[in-house]
Order: C-alpha cells, then sequence, then structure tokens
C-alpha cells in the first residue's frame, strides 16, 4: 500500500494550478499588448494622414468662402445699380438736365464714327483726262513710230513751270501782291517770290529785292493745266494762229510766252489792275525735239503747220 506521503506527491496541490493558469493568462495578455503595440503604429499613421489633409480641406472652405462672399458683395453691387436705374426720379432728374442743356451746333469737322466709315468706303481715284490719254493712246502710237522697246522709254511730261517778271515791283511794292493772286487762279497752287541775285546800278535794283513769281506743277496738276491751256485759254488769244514748232530748246522742252493773263476764265477782268504776261515751259522727258514735238503734237497741242 502506498503511503500519505505517496498519494500526496501523485495529487497535484491546488495552488501549484493557479499559478500555471496565471502563467497562460499573463501570456495571453503580453500577447494581446504586443498586438496592440503593432497596431498602434498603423492608427498613427492613420491620425498623421488624417492631420496632413487636414489644412488642405480647411484651404478649400476658405477658397469657397471668398468666393461666396466675392459673389455676395458682386449682387448687393448689381441690386444696388439696378435700383438706381429703376429709381423714378433720378430718371426724370436726368430728362430734365438733358432737355435744360443747349443743343450743340453741327460742326463741319468728322467725328471718330464718321472717319471709320469713311474709311471703310472704297475710294475711287479719277485720273486727269490726258494722263489716260497718254497711256492708252501716246504710248502706243510714239512706240510705232521710233521703235521704242519699252513703255518706259517712250518721252513723258515731267513738270509745268510758270514765271511773270514783275519788273515795276521796284517802285510799287503792291505789284508783287497783284501778280500772286493772278498766279494762284492761273495754277491753283501758291508761288514763291523770285529775288534779284546781284546789284545792278544801271537798273536800280539791289540783290534780294523781289522781282517776280513761279510756280512748278507736276503730275495730276500738270495734267489739268494743259488740258485748260489747250482746250480753254488757246482758243481765247485774239488772232491765234498756232503754236510755234521751233521754240523748243533742243532737248525736247517748249516755251511758250502769252501776252495777256485775261485769256484764262478764272482771271477776272474787273478785279485786276495791270494786265500782265507770264512764260510757261514744258519740260519732258524726250532726248531730242523731234521726240517732245511728236509727244505734244499727241496730246493735242495745236502747232502751225
Amino acid at each position: 500500500m502506498a503511503t500519505q506521503s505517496d498519494k500526496d506527491k501523485q495529487e497535484p496541490s491546488p495552488k501549484r494550478s493557479r499559478s500555471t493558469a496565471q502563467k497562460k493568462s499573463t501570456s495571453r495578455s503580453s500577447a494581446q499588448s504586443t498586438a496592440q503595440k503593432k497596431s498602434a503604429p498603423r492608427s498613427s499613421a492613420q491620425s498623421t494622414a488624417q492631420k496632413k489633409s487636414a489644412p488642405r480641406s480647411s484651404a478649400r472652405s476658405q477658397k469657397t468662402d471668398i468666393a461666396s462672399s466675392g459673389t455676395k458683395k458682386k449682387t448687393t453691387v448689381q441690386k444696388a445699380s439696378s435700383a438706381s436705374k429703376k429709381n423714378p426720379s433720378t430718371e426724370k432728374k436726368a430728362l430734365a438736365e438733358k432737355k435744360a442743356r443747349p443743343k450743340k451746333e453741327a460742326s463741319n469737322t468728322p467725328t471718330a464714327s464718321d472717319t471709320s466709315q469713311s474709311r471703310k468706303k472704297p475710294v475711287r481715284i479719277t485720273l486727269p483726262y490726258l494722263r489716260t490719254l497718254y497711256e492708252k493712246e501716246v504710248v502706243p502710237q510714239m512706240r510705232k513710230q521710233f521703235a521704242y522697246t519699252n513703255d518706259l522709254s517712250v518721252p513723258r511730261l515731267l513738270k509745268v513751270v510758270l514765271n511773270i517778271g514783275v519788273g515795276e515791283a521796284i517802285n510799287d511794292k503792291n505789284a508783287i501782291d497783284e501778280a500772286l493772286k493772278d498766279l494762284v487762279l492761273i495754277a491753283g497752287q501758291r508761288p514763291i517770290v523770285t529775288r534779284v541775285r546781284r546789284s545792278i546800278a544801271g537798273f536800280k535794283i539791289r540783290s534780294g529785292w523781289p522781282i517776280g513769281c513761279k510756280v512748278t506743277l507736276r503730275r495730276s496738276r500738270m495734267y489739268e493745266f494743259i488740258y485748260r491751256l489747250v482746250n480753254v485759254a488757246l482758243p481765247r488769244v485774239r488772232d491765234f494762229r498756232g503754236l510755234n514748232p521751233r521754240s523748243f530748246d533742243g532737248q525736247g522742252n517748249f516755251a511758250l510766252g502769252i501776252g495777256e493773263q485775261i485769256i484764262f476764265p478764272e482771271i477776272d477782268y474787273d478785279k485786276i489792275s495791270k494786265i500782265r504776261g507770264l512764260d510757261i515751259v514744258i519740260t519732258t522727258s524726250a532726248h531730242s525735239d523731234e521726240e517732245g514735238l511728236a509727244l505734244l503734237k499727241y496730246l493735242k497741242f495745236p502747232f502751225r503747220a
């Protein structure tokens, strides 16, 4: 038979079983604590991410607040302006002020709208009759007669110079002014005053004194003057028998003398103080008198037979 001591050895004591249970529970709690520690970094990372996203959301909310405040301000300004417009008293006052203002007289100066409209409209430029005649008829005929190879080599008109000598200006200073007025009417352009270059004791003149006036015409004014000269002025010359074909200078330039300025219809006979003559010089690009004579004949100058 077994002794009591052996029984005691075989049966475990309650104290030992409790200690083992406590050990197991402590191991479980330690495992849970380690799991919590592992999960703690994740939660901390989530919290940091939330903190980072928080400023963005706050900035967005601030922007929306600013935009909403701006729209509110605009709406309030629009309402105030509409209210001022719809106010009948202000409209009546404005109408009364407009009626009380004096009406502006219509001015001849063009406004900005008029100038813009005039720019939009196409401008038609009409060439003088003699220029169209030269380009269409004179150039082909001159090329046939002189065998020019190019249209640019055909002689053409360069300029017309009108000159009036006023010898009586030495004693009468008003004579220059009257001659200038006549030449302005004839040429349609303001002339210049010619002065004495040298002092001559025999003629009692000194350098710098006004002695005449002249004007140079080119392009459209030149063609228009020649047309009036040939078709209007020369037929009014008393006992006119034609122009002298020998009045060329050897280089195709033609000089013409007129004894009375009243042959031009622009001059009023009752308003002039004295009858004066003038010199007319027609300069061409011709190299010889034959070419210059042919050019002026095709332009319908009345030369003697």
